[in-house]
């Protein structure tokens, strides 16, 4: 039986029946030597044959043929992986390493390129329509590269990519040009370390934000303005504990209570029983609610989002230095988040990109991917029971966003659903049932905007907002 109801474009909630709330499993971890420090991590298609590999990025430590290297581990038609191919990033200067590392189609080939920090470059290894990879490019950034993240920044349909920066009293941000080259842009910062940096739409405008995380105690947002730049910061602190400063780590973004905004997770790195989870959620004010503070283990480091289970809600994975432990943060009903503690082999720290998520055997299902500098490359294998009625990934259900005329819905799993399409105000202007997988909506009348799409099926609701250029 569906369920109908009108909403307000700043009041979304979504609705479950029955047990939903399942538990992620992982089964033992593995480990495969790779013979410097490994200190960042990648899951990606590299050679364009449909099944995930992974890119570690090695440190130096006395290994003259791992050393300064990326090391590439294609997954083959068993998933497994394969032995490495070793690509060379830095030749010359000594404590260059590598510190953060995506897997993306930079260029817009449909190929899947490595791009990654280090000193005080931007390195790209592009992907050739053999499955290789070229020679190594590389954008002189002249600030020390704490960290990169990719993403269309500013609605061109180009990857640009954003750095955060160690002292310096500037950060910069690489548009990318219809060329393929990339145009330099520095904004004025506060004189402090950004470690680590996530591009995401943190005030429900339609425009991606820079969100920062400073080590001491706070998160900085920088708002992009309507004409592509970016505005001065708004300063997030975490509360004090323990009549001690907050020590803040990992940082990741993604919709944590299914209201169809964005919100901020980071960790907090201390021992126990000081150490936290802490979560900003984005209200309909377009501004963050004071941070929610969740007891872990301890010494939580890097962390990332993502749906484990296929239950609709998304998971917060994070390792701890330290602890022999990864822990999973799993939403209850009830919006309460309980962790489960997995183990890993000893390493006393990690990269904040020294996690990583995806399917990695190729059983449909997102596994862990740790750089541990004294264990390797860590993989613990999702072995959890995955939900049927949830609408998984659904960056890719609805498509293309932005959208210039027409947009696309897959239903998956789905025998019939409402779907309707509301404007900016919350007015519905659209609404259909729909019992194929597949459906079309035609957004040519409309004017360009902000508008929302709802799906509702018969044990679930979901919201996604799309921009109509």
């Amino acid at each position: 039986m569906l369920k109908v109801r009108l909403i307000s474009f700043f009041s979304l909630f979504i609705i479950m029946h029955g047990p939903i709330f399942s538990q992620v499993q992982f089964a033992p971890y593995s480990s495969i030597v790779t013979g410097s420090w490994a200190s960042v991590v990648a899951i990606g298609d590299i050679n364009n044959d449909g099944l995930n590999d992974v890119a570690v990025g090695n440190e130096s430590y006395f290994d003259a043929n791992n050393d300064y290297r990326i090391l590439v581990y294609r997954q083959n038609s068993s998933g497994g992986l394969n032995a490495p191919s070793k690509h060379i990033y830095n030749t010359t200067l000594s404590g260059w390493e590598i510190t953060s590392i995506k897997i993306v189609d930079i260029n817009h080939d449909s190929l899947s390129d490595i791009v990654f920090g280090y000193g005080t470059k931007i390195g790209v290894f592009y992907q050739n329509a053999s499955g290789e990879l070229d020679p190594l490019t590389e954008i002189e950034t002249n600030q020390l590269v704490e960290s990169i993240e990719v993403e269309d920044i500013n609605n061109d349909n180009l990857l640009d990519v954003a750095i955060s920066t160690g002292y310096q009293t500037t950060f910069k941000v690489y548009f990318q040009t219809s060329s393929g080259s990339f145009n330099e842009t520095a904004y004025t910062k506060p004189a402090v370390q950004f470690k680590e940096v996530e591009i995401a739409d943190l005030n429900n405008d339609g425009l991606k934000d820079l969100v920062y995380v400073v080590t001491l105690s706070s998160i900085y947002i920088y708002y992009q303005n309507t004409v592509g730049g970016f505005d001065n910061f708004i300063q997030y602190t975490a509360p004090m504990i323990d009549s001690s400063s907050a020590h803040l780590f990992g940082i990741d973004v993604g919709d944590l209570n299914n209201d169809g905004l964005t919100d901020v997770a980071v960790a907090h790195y201390a021992n126990s029983p000081r150490s936290r989870l802490f979560i900003w959620h984005q209200n309909a004010n377009g501004l963050l609610d004071n941070p929610i503070g969740i007891n872990a283990y301890d010494c939580l480091q890097p962390l990332e989002i993502a749906d484990l289970n296929q239950d609709g809600k998304n998971e917060i994975i994070a390792v701890h230095g330290g602890g022999l432990k990864v822990s999973c943060f799993e939403r209850d009903a009830s919006n309460l988040y309980t962790a489960t503690l997995f183990t890993i082999p000893y390493a006393t720290h990690y990269m904040m990109h020294g996690l990583a998520i995806g399917d990695v055997d190729n059983d449909g299902k997102k596994d862990i991917a740790i750089a541990d500098y004294n264990n390797g490359l860590v993989i613990l294998r999702n072995t959890s029971t995955l939900g049927t009625n949830s609408f998984e990934n659904s960056s890719s259900i609805i498509y293309p966003n932005p959208v210039e005329n027409s947009v696309t819905i897959d239903l998956p799993n789905f025998n019939k659903a409402e779907v309707a399409l509301y404007d900016f105000n919350g007015k519905k202007l659209y609404s259909q049932i729909q019992t194929t997988t597949q459906m079309s909506i035609d957004l040519s009348r409309f004017a360009s905007g902000i508008y929302l799409v709802e799906i509702v099926s018969e044990n679930q609701t979901f919201h996604k907002k799309i921009i109509k250029k």
